[in-house]
């Protein structure tokens, strides 16, 4: 051990309790070459157990410095290390087996994919405290285990975009926050599930580390729309959207055809062939284009019918079809919803869904949340933001999840969402039978087998 560790451990070792991580870490001024992976911990609320993990934070930095420069001569990885794995036991008849990690599980504007066996969140912000995050946890439903996310080089971003490959999850762009915490300047990074770490990528264009209005993976490359300008304003209106494409086989961005329409309130969805956009415009009503990779062209959608438009609604693609959903325009206490074919000229009313009038839409795309069932061929449709429903504004119970069948243009009612007031900023993923969402404290929302 030489005499820049001994007098590293030597100060540590004076410093009163608690300390902030920024501090151990600028005390962590390791030999040039050798780079030490630190895994941040939770933020408790409570005053003594943050103290109590700041202690062993330290004596954690202690024993990585120690070990780093003993075996300084050994090759070192430069991408971030896994934590514990924390695998839970098999639970008893009846119990439920799912116990997230204390790492602020219930999410709203994270990225979350579902791996075809893996359910992976990372970033966006914690529930409860609205604060953004730079970490992430992974749920396996055939087993019940759940883990956090290996520290990821990446900083607290709100919305970022995500993507899965078939290999890995690929983070980006967003909105990096003020943290008072020491944080990595990259904005992109790939992370492997197989092995539990996080590797970073070619840095995207400053115009992309904006707010995100969606992303797609296309087969070949990573498509991010971002919202550009000043992404603490609410005022967008002279910079409009832009589109910026990652291909990891070069590890090189470019970017593409600035969209012909939108604004930051908006979704993207891949169709396969291309990307569609759907947005809110003014004076209130809904629309899209569409995104052609091969021509690096858009196009307008067909306009909704004029005399019945969705407002602040969403977009799926499910059973060959274009599906979007949202409050009435004329009538803000009820939904409605059409269906568009790829290369139709007007859209075809949907049966009108099973949800009972409430007091007012209002929300952003999103509120009524849409995903793509595992086959391909249903949408899930989570109703409510939360806020909307009950006299005077005054959330309510969650309305039942529901699915929609294109093809037959047939509803059918799934349970609700828990028992207590319904949640705002709903994210589901669809995993084979099972409807995930991070806002809840078990991400299994419904099971479609039963």
């Amino acid at each position: 051990m030489d005499d820049r560790t001994t007098t590293l451990i030597d100060r540590l070792r004076r410093e009163p309790v608690p300390i902030r991580w920024s501090d151990v870490e600028a005390r962590a001024d390791h030999a040039p070459g050798v780079e030490i992976d630190l895994i941040k911990p939770p933020r408790p609320h409570a005053t003594g157990r943050r103290r109590a993990l700041a202690a062993a934070a330290i004596l954690t930095v202690i024993a990585v410095a120690a070990a780093v420069v003993d075996s300084r001569h050994e090759p070192v990885s430069r991408v971030a290390t896994e934590p514990p794995v924390v695998v839970q036991p098999e639970p008893e008849p009846g119990k439920d087996p799912v116990v997230l990690p204390d790492i602020g599980s219930n999410r709203n504007g994270a990225v979350t994919v579902w791996t075809g066996s893996t359910y992976l969140v990372w970033g966006g912000q914690t529930g409860g405290d609205g604060s953004e995050t730079s970490t992430g946890w992974r749920f396996t439903p055939s087993t019940g285990a759940t883990e956090p996310l290996a520290a990821a080089p990446l900083p607290p971003t709100w919305s970022p975009a995500g993507v899965w490959t078939g290999d890995e999850l690929i983070v980006c762009c967003g909105h990096a926050v003020d943290s008072d915490e020491a944080v990595p300047a990259s904005h992109a990074a790939a992370y492997n599930p197989a092995t539990n770490r996080w590797r970073t990528i070619a840095e995207p264009p400053a115009g992309a580390l904006s707010t995100v209005v969606g992303s797609a993976w296309t087969g070949t490359e990573v498509l991010v729309v971002v919202q550009l300008g000043d992404p603490a304003s609410y005022d967008f209106s002279d910079d409009g959207l832009g589109l910026f494409a990652y291909d990891p086989a070069t590890d090189a961005w470019s970017e593409r055809a600035k969209p012909t329409g939108g604004d930051r309130f908006g979704e993207a969805v891949w169709t396969g062939e291309a990307l569609v956009l759907w947005f809110h415009r003014a004076p209130g009503t809904d629309a899209g284009v569409s995104y052609d990779p091969s021509t690096d062209t858009w196009s307008d959608l067909p306009l909704l019918p004029t005399d019945a438009p969705t407002y602040e609604g969403s977009v799926a693609y499910a059973g060959g079809q274009l599906v979007a959903f949202g409050g009435d325009y004329n009538d803000d206490t009820l939904t409605i919803g059409y269906r568009l074919r790829p290369g139709d000229d007007a859209w075809r009313s949907m049966a009108p869904a099973p949800i009972p009038p409430i007091q007012w839409y209002e929300g952003t795309p999103g509120s009524q949340t849409l995903a793509a069932s595992g086959d391909g061929d249903r949408v899930i449709v989570y109703p409510t933001n939360g806020y909307e429903r009950g006299a005077g504004g005054v959330a309510g119970a969650p309305l039942n999840l529901l699915v929609y069948d294109p093809a037959a243009d047939t509803w059918t009612e799934l349970d609700p969402l828990g028992t207590g007031p319904a949640p705002f900023a709903t994210d589901l993923t669809v995993a084979g039978e099972l409807v995930l969402w991070p806002n809840l404290d078990d991400p299994v929302a419904q099971d479609l087998s039963s």
